[in-house]
């Protein structure tokens, strides 16, 4: 039983050095996960092999910038739209800080592409799920 296991062991490492295996990392924005990409990419590199892409899922939308203006009006529409105003500025810092860390990911890939996938309206539990994260990945070529 030792010797298959070693045999398929060799056999995996003949197949990841050979030249014809990518590694594609996969990752959410938030600062933490990201580390574990940074400590992954060390990794890798220690064994002398890099990444062909790394793909970040859940990613903010860039709201653009927040006005913060007060509501003209009666009170209780002033006090609804103040915290609206709050929970976009809230939004767009969390976006804003996402995007950072990216740029930063961004520039330690070297070649490999990085592509984002947007925060969707829903969680991926289904086919059609499936099927809109194809789509945003198919609009960037992975090698």
């Amino acid at each position: 039983m030792e010797q298959g296991f070693k045999e398929r062991a060799a056999s995996v490492e003949r197949l990841l050095e050979g030249g014809k295996t990518g590694f594609v990392l996969v990752s959410s924005p938030d600062k933490e996960a990201v580390e574990q990409v940074r400590y992954l990419l060390e990794e890798l590199q220690r064994k002398d092999h890099g990444i062909d892409a790394l793909i970040i899922n859940k990613v903010e939308p860039d709201f653009g910038p927040v006005e913060q203006g007060a509501h003209e009006g009666d009170s209780k529409k002033a006090g609804a739209w103040n915290e609206l105003v709050a929970n976009l500025a809230e939004l767009s810092a969390r976006s804003q800080a996402e995007h950072r860390v990216l740029e930063e990911i961004g520039a330690e890939i070297g070649s490999a592409q990085m592509i984002c996938v947007p925060l969707l309206e829903a969680d991926v539990h289904d086919l059609t799920g499936l099927e809109i994260v194809v789509r945003h990945l198919a609009q960037s070529e992975v090698p």
